[in-house]
């Protein structure tokens, strides 16, 4: 017995001088608190505590009660449903309290920690009422109320909407609104449900699919507001009246505009499309009549087409389709001529496109590789004859092309458009075949491409790329020149172009720019040059289309130069991101539009396109 007493006596002694391990707590340096209502003239502050308003859910930290607002010009605390007044100044104070497993970074009377209202920053202090040395009080005090404009009506455009097949894309910053507002966040959901979650996949069939629009003003507006304190706003997406709107807790406003059954998927326009047309011949007129080489009638000549000279159908004269013509006008010897010829599928029909809209069918005229632009609800394929023979008397060349066109969220730039069917071949032709992601791998043919004959375009400018390994084919025999580039193809072509300088900085801004990328260094190279921003602070969106606009605001921050040019465009306006790059453009005769009013800044910017805009800048 006596020595199990010992052995006892020995064992607690061994335990008595091992350390207990004791889990850490995590430190919180920062808190952030976010969506806390923007006083604003006439908003009533309601007791309406929602504690998923403030904070994620993943942080250490939660909101312990409601916000309390002090009325700094009356030296008080404000009562439940008392509204903001014009003049005064107001300051809001949120209790935070920790979670198991946290504490705060402080002493038992400092605090080392930094805070944040809505973006902003904030006072924090300890808190010492009931003695919870666990709770912090964030402050911040916003500018003083002012009388702003009222806004009763937002309208918002250029909303990519649901089609089967296609990629859903939702961003705000993409989008046009009407006065007074900004885009802050834009969302998609699958038969609306907020607790599954947003959706980003591909639209389906037999499906109902909701946009919801989250808007924030602009400085100098106030939204209008019921007597229930409800906003009295109405709201139209792509002219579409908007029911379902609302604030949220930072006092945005929130529209959701649900798109009802997709319905059945339509039948898909494969292969090629194919007309046959009179050919050009000296002294004769244009023929605008077409025959449809194809007998399953799936699709037809837009004969109502406003951007057609007659019937659907459109010839230009000239190196580059620099002139167009009209039904009195007579082919001439030394000349080309190039057919535009737009169709549209038939009733339950589109024509076949990628998830982004990029066509998969081909076009024909006469027998011939034509090129095809457009979308799967509408194309136009076009064609360049050979110059016609000339003439005893020989005439003199015809200028090179001046017609220039399509470039595609933003600088915060992005989103994308089809080309529309009435620009000049001078910039529109389109192909369905894609471009390697890794342009290096391809070999500079010693011959000409078969898809880039004398007198189209972009000749001069695609032996100009490739003698200077700025881009190669899609294949040996092939350039693409109708098909649409990506935005980081596009700054791997202005790199090269520069001579592919080695990037000063060494970490990657972007989450979506990877090391083994072929355009990891252009992309650093053109961040670091202040030539792109990026889509967003961490995204440069490397796969998505780039647009006209997009291209030439990339070329105009390469030059570094101004322009004092008059705007020809009508869809070019101030205030767009690209103005003055466009404005540039016209100046130096990089680009002159898809016509003589429109520039279609949001238009796909095709390779033939691009590498033309980068030989006449850097002629």
């Amino acid at each position: 017995m006596k020595k199990v007493l010992i052995a006892a006596l020995s064992l607690i002694m061994i335990l008595s001088l091992t350390p207990l391990s004791v889990a850490a707590a995590r430190v919180i340096s920062t808190v952030n608190v976010g969506n806390v209502l923007t006083p604003a003239a006439g908003v009533k502050w309601e007791w309406q505590w929602d504690k998923s308003l403030m904070v994620s859910e993943d942080l250490g930290y939660e909101v312990y009660q409601q916000p309390e607002w002090y009325d700094e010009t009356e030296k008080r605390f404000m009562n439940n449903n008392e509204a903001f007044q014009v003049g005064h100044i107001y300051t809001v104070q949120i209790w935070v309290e920790v979670k198991d497993g946290y504490e705060f970074d402080s002493t038992t009377t400092v605090y080392y920690m930094k805070a944040t209202v809505n973006g902003k920053d904030a006072e924090v202090s300890k808190a010492f009422e009931y003695q919870r040395w666990a709770m912090a009080v964030v402050s911040y005090t916003f500018p003083e109320v002012k009388d702003n404009k009222k806004i009763t009506s937002v309208s918002v455009s250029d909303i990519k909407e649901p089609k089967i097949g296609k990629q859903s894309i939702a961003r705000a910053h993409y989008l046009k609104y009407s006065e007074g507002v900004t885009g802050y966040h834009a969302s998609w959901y699958e038969d609306y449900d907020a607790d599954k979650g947003h959706f980003t996949g591909i639209f389906a069939a037999e499906k109902a699919y909701t946009f919801e629009l989250i808007m924030e003003l602009q400085e100098g507006y106030d939204f209008t507001y019921k007597s229930t304190g409800e906003p009295d706003v109405a709201v139209t997406f792509n002219d579409r009246a908007v029911s379902d709107v609302s604030f949220n807790g930072s006092g945005m406003l929130v529209a959701r505009l649900e798109y009802e059954n997709l319905g059945p998927e339509k039948e898909k326009v494969m292969g090629i499309i194919t007309y046959g047309i009179k050919e050009p011949a000296v002294g004769e007129k244009p023929a605008f009549t077409a025959e449809n080489r194809r007998s399953d009638g799936m699709y037809y000549i837009d004969t109502e087409n406003p951007g057609s000279t007659k019937d659907g159908i459109t010839w230009y004269e000239g190196e580059g389709g620099s002139r167009r013509m009209d039904e009195n006008d007579t082919f001439k010897a030394g000349e080309y001529y190039y057919v535009a010829i737009n169709v549209k599928p038939k009733d339950g029909c589109l024509f076949k496109t990628d998830t982004k809209g990029g066509l998969l069918v081909t076009g024909a005229i006469n027998g011939y590789n034509a090129i095809i632009s457009g979308s799967e609800e509408k194309l136009f394929i076009g064609f360049t004859f050979e110059k016609l023979k000339e003439a005893p008397a020989a005439e003199t060349e015809k200028p090179t092309e001046t017609v220039k066109q399509s470039e595609k969220p933003s600088e915060t730039e992005k989103p994308t458009e089809k080309p529309t069917e009435t620009v000049k071949q001078s910039e529109k032709p389109s192909e369905t075949e894609k471009p390697a992601q890794t342009e290096t791998q391809q070999e500079a043919p010693e011959v000409a491409f078969v898809d880039v004959s004398k007198g189209e375009y972009f000749y001069d400018a695609v032996l100009w790329a490739v003698k200077g390994d700025i881009t190669k084919g899609t294949s040996d025999t092939t350039f693409g020149p109708a098909v649409s580039c990506t935005r980081g193809q596009t700054v791997t072509f202005l790199w090269r172009a520069a001579g592919s300088p080695e990037p000063k900085m060494t970490e990657n801004p972007f989450t979506d720019v990877k090391t083994d990328d072929y355009f990891r260094k252009a992309v650093l190279w053109a961040y670091e040059n202040g030539i792109t921003k990026g889509t967003s602070d961490n995204l440069f969106s490397p796969y998505d289309t780039v647009t006209r606009g997009q291209t030439v605001t990339f070329l105009y921050r390469l030059k570094g130069e101004k322009t004092n040019g008059k705007n020809p465009f009508t869809d070019i306006k101030k205030g767009d991101y690209y103005y003055d790059s466009v404005l540039w453009a016209y100046e130096k005769k990089i680009t002159s539009g898809t016509s003589d009013s429109l520039f279609s800044p949001s238009d796909n910017c095709l390779r033939g396109q691009i590498v033309t805009f980068l030989y006449r800048c850097n002629k």
